[in-house]
């Protein structure tokens, strides 16, 4: 997967992250998402402009992210992204089944099972890591549908639809570690995967986003196909991800 720009108008960019790319200029060499899109302005427009970060993927992690090309557009997509107007939805594969409590049929986003996670979690901000804790933190909640479930030589993968309800530091890694069921590939939360070294394929993709224009305040939809971080343990992700039950 390479980066590319899905849409792009005078207010806003919806773009594609590939994995092992930052989100925003950081201390690495390599190149980030928002001087690449500078440098892709500057060949279309002759002028690279402005590329307001509003949100984050981890550097693993590839999928669907909006930037503001203005200080109005963007302060309008965060008030979208704080007060939940934003919807992003992720797959993931896990080693295991999380426990997660179900949700009544009334509350659920269609016809299918979805279950809840809510915990606190706190930043380690000098071990780049986060925590769930059980007296303190920032309010932490998402919700996820099975997909699909198969057996390996490495125990039980379970493939997942999640959509997130606040926006917290590692949130889905964190929580569905907590939860029983750490990523695949996760270097950081799952102990199988804790001691390697090299790079490993944290199976977490952002598919999508759901937004409303800044200025105009249409509808929008960003969506690309599940990546191979996901694929490469169950093929017909995507197709599992729009059935509705």
């Amino acid at each position: 997967m390479q980066a590319e720009i899905l849409y792009m108008d005078a207010d806003m960019i919806a773009a594609a992250k590939p994995a092992g790319m930052a989100s925003q200029p950081d201390r690495s060499i390599g190149m980030d998402l928002v001087n690449w899109l500078k440098n892709e302005l500057a060949r279309r427009e002759g002028s690279p402009g402005q590329v307001l970060v509003v949100h984050r993927l981890d550097r693993p992690v590839a999928g669907v992210l909006v930037y503001a090309r203005n200080q109005k557009a963007a302060a309008a997509l965060s008030a979208q992204l704080t007060d939940g107007r934003m919807k992003k939805e992720y797959l993931a594969v896990l080693t295991g089944r999380p426990d997660g409590q179900p949700l009544a049929q009334a509350d659920a986003p269609d016809g299918r099972q979805w279950y809840r996670l809510e915990t606190l979690m706190e930043a380690e901000e000098r071990k780049n890591r986060s925590r769930t804790s059980a007296q303190k933190g920032k309010r932490a909640v998402l919700i996820y549908c099975v997909l699909a479930e198969k057996e390996t030589a490495e125990g039980l993968l379970t493939l997942v639809q999640i959509r997130l309800q606040t926006g917290r530091h590692h949130q889905i890694r964190v929580q569905m570690a907590s939860a029983g069921a750490p990523l695949w590939g996760d270097t950081k939360y799952n102990p199988a995967f804790t001691g390697k070294r090299g790079w490993y394929d944290l199976a977490l993709f952002a598919r999508s986003l759901t937004l409303k224009h800044p200025r105009t305040g249409k509808d929008m939809v960003f969506a690309i196909p599940a990546g191979e971080s996901i694929t490469a343990h169950f093929a017909d992700a995507d197709r599992a991800a729009d059935r509705i039950g």
